[in-house]
């Protein structure tokens, strides 16, 4: 009731930050009531749950909770991946490039949360008890999963992601013989193609409004998974495919029960 009522709000902003350290409390019990507070503060306007605990140590626990929780995950894993599927996978259109995003700044964590997007259908295969909440539809899982394996197609490592493109690195040859010759307007233009397409990369916090997360959907024909960095790094090319094959375990499960064609 504190947390809905306006005049206590002020009070618990101060006040609730310091439960923080609660999340890494050596006792399961405690660790899942720490998040069923941040999920009962996450439906108040006028408080916010990472301002509570912070983003980062959030994703780390939840990397922590998948290590034993198996394929369906344990309880605070669970109302963790509730509390952060909304911010990472507010629907198929800005998902992918968000899950994406998580996938190449915390591995581990977004594994584990591409694994537990599946976690109440397997839950529900399984015929086991508890309070596994869909969130999310599974054809938009199928769409997630559909996009990552397309960009992963369309995308090989590179060892310097630096590196423009082939097409870029054409573009850019033609550009230098054209200045060779006193005109090199080709080239600014490309640069400032690359520099408006840096700054279209979807935030991953959950304080991203729609209006950020609508700007990587302006230009036709742009991979919104790939802005920012048209070639992947061996390493991020690796954190994909296996949040793809995070997925991909869960959807056979899926198939094998026919819930999903």
């Amino acid at each position: 009731l504190l947390v809905h009522n306006q005049h206590a709000q002020p009070v618990l902003k101060r006040a609730l930050p310091q439960l923080a350290p609660l999340i890494w409390d050596s006792s399961p019990r405690v660790r899942e009531a720490m998040a069923d507070l941040l999920l009962c503060i996450s439906t108040s306007r006028g408080l916010h749950f990472w301002e509570v605990v912070p983003l980062d140590d959030l994703l780390a626990e939840l990397a922590c909770e998948r290590a034993g929780g198996g394929i369906t995950g344990g309880p605070v894993a669970q109302k963790l991946h509730q509390l952060l599927v909304p911010s990472y996978f507010p629907g198929p259109e800005e998902g992918p490039a968000r899950v994406a995003t998580l996938l190449k700044s915390s591995p581990s964590a977004g594994q584990s949360f591409c694994r537990l997007l599946l976690a109440p259908y397997i839950h529900y295969i399984e015929g086991g008890k508890g309070s596994h909440k869909i969130q999310v539809p599974l054809e938009h899982i199928l769409a997630l999963a559909t996009c990552l394996l397309q960009h992963l197609l369309d995308h090989s490592p590179v060892l310097d992601p630096t590196s423009p493109p082939r097409k870029q690195r054409n573009r850019r040859g033609q550009a230098d013989a054209a200045a060779a010759t006193g005109g090199n307007s080709t080239g600014l233009g490309g640069r400032a193609k690359r520099k408006k397409a840096a700054a279209n990369i979807v935030p991953t916090t959950p304080a991203a409004t729609a209006e950020d997360a609508s700007n990587t959907g302006g230009d036709e024909g742009v991979d919104v998974m790939a802005v920012g960095a048209q070639d992947e790094s061996p390493e991020s090319w690796q954190a994909l495919l296996a949040g793809l094959a995070e997925l991909c375990t869960g959807i056979g499960v899926a198939l094998q029960h026919e819930l999903c064609e």
